[in-house]
């Protein structure tokens, strides 16, 4: 049988090589072993084989069969590396070589795929060959594999924890620390040693003997475990709240061998804790302090939270509340009373609109059955994106409501009758007439003014004057029907929109003047003013307005202009509008127009009336304003005059008057001829009304260099009404300065002779009505008597208007009277004709007074 070399690795040396074949060949192939070696072999747990000096197994026991997957028949005399190779390659081949090559015993481990294990292999060379001792560690390698891995989780462990782990020896009293207690602690390991001293130091000491009882009560015990909490001092004084875990390891007998423990730093999560809490605490006393109420209600609409704020406002206690659904706890209401399901309840329509917050005004009722209005508030609570509950705020807004229904009340309504006030009517109007067109009915818009008002209120006062009002407004109401609108426009003029007369105009007309006359009747009726009983009545003006798209200030206009028809055809009547009421007003649209346009272009010319003495002399003259129209010629100023008045013109207009005439006043100063000419102005109420009247008069004499004692300012009755006391103070603060006064229309108003000896005038100018009537009516002749006579007893002149015979001036001249004006000595002249006049005048009075001499 050809043996079969063994093959000699590149690395092995030769001089290796060399030795191991002359031991080879000094060696028998298989000699026997001893029986009692061999018994041996066969008996022990290891795998044993042998190898010549050639690589052949020259023995193997039954163990290594079993390694080497083959009967020993088969591995005798052959290679090993024909059968070891072929199944664990040549990791075995390499460690035996050496062995040889080093020429001493190793051993090695390494995984043998054929069992799937892991052997220990102790080679042994000798000069017979190599002794192989198979070892199986497989169990070994699993239990040092595992603790290994368990080392290695302990490891990922602490690196991992954020706790400080310790581990206490209790034979050595000795503590290992992890690396975390030097974050906890500020201290080092080093620092920090390895005895118990140093922890029991750090304890808080109002925290130290507790810890201490409770480890000495855990130890003597037998439990296995221990927790506690306590404070444990950092390096920097600070204290940190630590939670720390004991375990317990104690042998058979109970004794304890070590504790392994767990150091948490809590501080944070305290921190946390106590700020959460010192919130809560703050919450719930906002939540308490707060007048809202705060309730929490879940999916179901329970009640789960509410505070004593909105238990209260229900009329509930807190206990009592919670649980309660909230539709019964609100008992919500139609604005009826009547209740509506719960699908319906604005809360719960917040839990599904996906909106965020639901805000409405809403009304509650209070557990006693009476309802209150709130302001509510409900924000849903939310979990994943579900809505799983809602958080509700509310509160009591009945002062709010009340106050906004007083805001209303007095925006449309008038504070002293309690009526409509022109805002609302305007709105009211506007709905009825657009009801009017949408049905083709017809209604009536009754404008009424009360008569003699102001004369009440001066001579009663104010406060009786407002007390009628207030009757007034009562009757209008009883009169009217409650569909109706009875409504106060201001001062004492009131206005009632009739709806639904009828559809035919001649009915809807019937129907409106009943209501009218039924209203006249009413106010006529006597009042009772406090201690006074007064008996007014009113003039009244119907509109009528129908399907034709009129505007509401077109029907309030036309009502106006009725009344005031009413009001010039004798008062105390009504009267209806139509279309020559309307073509008068558009007359009078235009010559307001015409007249503002008169002021700018200067079409205005003043004329003069001179006034003569008893000896025919021409002293002065009244200025009268004449309006030169550009189309229509001169126009009266009877006409333009009640236009300028209305429109409020009179003021531009009166002071454009003054003003001429000081500036010709300033003229004829320069004149010895015409230098003692007086010129009597017209001054209108609203002129005398301005606060700045004396102002203008004497900066307007300033300006022209007027004297102002040849300006006389002429003043009607009518015009001491309204302010007796005022119109006395600029008349003295004008006379001081040396403007004269004349009172005008003596005997046609309604002045008090009381008055009259307190007014500083100069002249009494008697009303022409009684001039012209004087001769034919005796009671004229003895009112015209009695003024001259009243004249010369106050040290007043006396002048007479209307003077156009010589009949009259003979009757004025007899009883008196020494001035006069009228057409029998002229009529109003232009400034050229007045001058000429007065010339002409002059020189006949110094041939009479000649021819008189002579």
């Amino acid at each position: 049988m050809q043996t079969q070399e063994p093959r000699i690795k590149k690395h092995e040396s030769a001089e290796a090589v060399l030795d191991f074949e002359n031991k080879r060949a000094s060696t028998q192939l298989a000699s026997p072993l001893d029986s009692r070696l061999t018994t041996m072999l066969e008996s022990i747990s290891d795998a044993f084989y042998m190898l010549d000096l050639d690589w052949r197994f020259i023995y193997v026991n039954k163990k290594a069969e079993y390694f080497l997957q083959r009967p020993r028949t088969e591995l005798l005399g052959k290679v090993i590396w024909e059968k070891l190779e072929a199944v664990a390659g040549s990791a075995f081949e390499t460690e035996y070589r050496r062995a040889v090559q080093e020429n001493c015993a190793i051993s090695f481990e390494a995984y043998y795929p054929p069992l799937g294990k892991w052997v220990e292999l102790r080679v042994s060379p000798s000069a017979e060959g190599l002794a192989v001792y198979f070892t199986d560690i497989s169990q070994r390698r699993h239990r040092e594999d595992a603790l290994r891995a368990s080392e290695e989780r302990f490891n990922i462990v602490m690196k991992a924890t954020a706790d400080a782990i310790w581990d206490w020896n209790a034979q050595s009293n000795e503590i290992w620390w992890n690396e975390n207690i030097e974050s906890l602690s500020g201290y080092s390991r080093k620092e920090i040693g390895t005895g118990t001293d140093w922890w029991l130091a750090r304890i808080h000491p109002e925290d130290r003997q507790r810890v201490l009882h409770r480890v000495r009560s855990t130890l003597e015990g037998g439990t296995e475990h221990w927790m506690d909490e306590y404070r444990f001092a950092r390096r920097d004084g600070s204290y940190a709240f630590i939670l720390d875990r004991w375990y317990v390891l104690r042998d058979s007998e109970g004794n304890v061998l070590r504790m392994v423990g767990s150091m948490t730093d809590l501080s944070e999560r305290r921190q946390a804790e106590i700020e959460r809490d010192r919130l809560l605490k703050e919450k719930n006393l906002l939540l308490e302090s707060t007048g809202e109420g705060i309730w929490g209600i879940d999916s179901q609409g329970l009640c789960t939270f509410i505070n004593r704020a909105g238990a209260q406002m229900l009329g509930y206690e807190v206990q009592e509340a919670l649980g309660k659904n909230m539709h019964d706890l609100v008992h919500y209401r139609h604005a009826d009373g009547s209740a509506y399901p719960v699908k319906d309840c604005s809360i719960f329509q917040a839990y599904h609109s996906g909106k965020g917050a639901y805000e409405k005004d809403e009304l509650f009722w209070r557990k006693d059955g009476t309802s209150f209005p709130v302001e509510f508030s409900s924000y849903p609570i939310l979990d994943a994106g579900r809505i799983v509950g809602s958080m509700v705020t509310f509160r009591d807004i009945t002062e709010r409501k009340a106050a906004q229904s007083k805001i209303q009340h007095l925006a449309f309504y008038d504070s002293l009758t309690q009526l409509p006030n022109r805002r609302l009517l305007m709105e009211r109007l506007s709905h009825a007439l657009a009801r009017s067109r949408r049905d083709s009915g017809r209604g009536a818009l009754l404008f009424i003014d009360l008569d003699n008002y102001k004369t009440l209120n001066d001579t009663f006062g104010h406060d009786k004057g407002d007390l009628l009002l207030q009757h007034v407004a009562g009757r209008l109401k009883s009169c009217v029907r409650s569909s109706d609108t009875v409504a106060r426009l201001g001062g004492d003029e009131f206005v009632i929109i009739l709806e639904d007369l009828s559809t035919e105009l001649a009915e809807a007309a019937s129907h409106a003047k009943l209501f009218g006359e039924k209203i006249l009747a009413a106010l006529k009726e006597p009042y009772t003013l406090g201690s006074h009983e007064y008996f007014g009545g009113a003039s009244l003006g119907i509109a009528l307005f129908e399907h034709q798209g009129e505007s509401l200030h077109e029907v309030l206009r036309r009502a106006d202009l009725a009344m005031y028809r009413a009001k010039a055809e004798g008062r105390n009547t009504l009267r209806f509008f139509n279309p020559e009421m309307q073509a008068a007003l558009m007359v009078k649209a235009a010559l307001e127009a015409d007249l503002r346009r008169a002021l700018q272009e200067e079409q205005l010319v003043l004329h003069y009336q001179p006034q003569v003495d008893s000896a025919g002399r021409v002293t002065g003259a009244e200025t009268l304003v004449r309006w030169q129209h550009p189309e229509r010629g001169t126009i009266s100023p009877a006409e333009f005059i009640p236009v300028a008045e209305a429109t409020g013109m009179i003021r531009p207009l009166g002071h454009w008057v003054l003003e001429c005439a000081c500036r010709r006043l300033a003229m004829w100063a320069r004149n010895e001829e015409t230098a003692h000419f007086t010129l009597a102005v017209n001054v209108s109420a609203s002129q005398l009304r301005c606060p700045d009247f004396v102002k203008d008069v004497l900066r307007t004499l300033e300006s022209t260099g007027a004297n102002p004692h040849r300006l006389k300012i002429e003043l009607t009755e009518s015009l001491l009404v309204d302010d007796v006391e005022g119109t006395i103070n600029k008349m003295a603060a004008l006379k001081a300065k040396g403007v004269g006064f004349s009172l005008d229309d003596f005997g046609t108003g309604y002045s008090s002779l009381a008055y009259l000896k307190r007014l500083p005038l100069d002249q009494l100018k008697i009303d022409r009505s009684f001039v012209s009537d004087a001769l034919d009516d005796h009671n004229a002749a003895v009112i015209v008597n009695a003024i001259i006579m009243l004249g010369r007893s106050l040290g007043l002149e006396v002048i007479a208007e209307g003077v156009e015979t010589e009949a009259h001036l003979d009757f004025l001249a007899q009883n008196g009277c020494q001035f006069y004006q009228g057409y029998f000595f002229s009529r109003p002249l232009i400034v050229e004709q007045f001058e000429a006049l007065a010339n002409t005048k002059l020189k006949e009075s110094i041939c009479a007074q000649s021819m008189e001499c002579l």
